[in-house]
């Protein structure tokens, strides 16, 4: 059985498993010209998603694992 599918707008409010999540959050995640590792705090009965930009992680890429 095939889910719905849904269209959130950037003024919308996702409510996933009890969870909200802002739309723009949303945006910031998916957006791939973003460089940016996202790590997901919970606290209380809240997810707050928090950024990690290229100035505080190390990125590496397929061909900065190859032996030389």
């Amino acid at each position: 059985m095939a889910g719905r599918t849904l269209v959130i707008r950037s003024n919308d409010t996702l409510v996933f498993k009890g969870y909200a999540i802002d739309a723009n959050i949303l945006d910031a995640i998916v957006n791939p010209e973003a460089r940016l590792l996202w790590a997901f705090i919970k606290k209380d009965h809240d997810i707050r998603p928090v950024p990690y930009s290229e100035d505080k992680v190390i990125w590496l890429t397929d061909e900065d694992l190859v032996r030389k």
